[in-house]
Order: C-alpha cells, then structure tokens, then sequence
C-alpha cells in the first residue's frame, strides 16, 4: 500500500491510501553486461 498526502498552505488537506505501483524496471543482467562492453562503466 502507498499513501499519498496532498499539502496545501503546510496542511494536509487529503490522504489517499492506494496499492503501491512500480515504475521503474530494475535493469537486466544482459544490459548491464552490453552497457558495461560499450561504455566501461555502469551507475547504479
């Protein structure tokens, strides 16, 4: 579960509880290898 606050004026004026929703994609083994023979290096 994710809660969100919403601040308006240093109040909050509305929470709302919703399920946690990913959006970043973690890389995989294969990019970070083709990542790391092109450019020497990889920032994690």
């Amino acid at each position: 579960m994710c809660i969100a606050l919403y601040v308006n004026s240093n109040r909050v004026v509305a929470v709302e509880e919703r399920p946690f929703k990913l959006t970043l994609q973690p890389p995989t083994a294969d990019a970070m290898k083709d990542k790391l023979d092109k450019e020497g290096h990889i920032a994690l």
